[in-house]
């Protein structure tokens, strides 16, 4: 019996987006809680957020998280 590994898609590219930037991930990391005002723990639960589930991030948090990575809010959708 072979059984398939799912891929899980995640709802928003956040890793992704930190490990593109320039520097290492652990600081980018913490730059973007302290941009958003969020703390570690909650970004660590965002960046784990699992396309199709409820929980969305807050909106004003949203557009501060899409101002940090100086791109458009529909760049952070994964599905957008």
């Amino acid at each position: 019996m072979q059984i398939e590994s799912q891929k899980t898609q995640l709802k928003y590219p956040i890793k992704l987006k930190l490990l593109q930037m320039d520097g290492t991930y652990n600081e980018n990391f913490l730059k973007m809680c302290l941009h958003v005002k969020i703390s570690p723990t909650t970004g660590r639960r965002w960046e784990g957020i699992r396309s199709g589930e409820r929980f969305s991030i807050p909106v004003d948090q949203f557009y501060l998280l899409a101002e940090f990575f100086k791109c458009t809010p529909n760049e952070l959708l994964n599905n957008g």
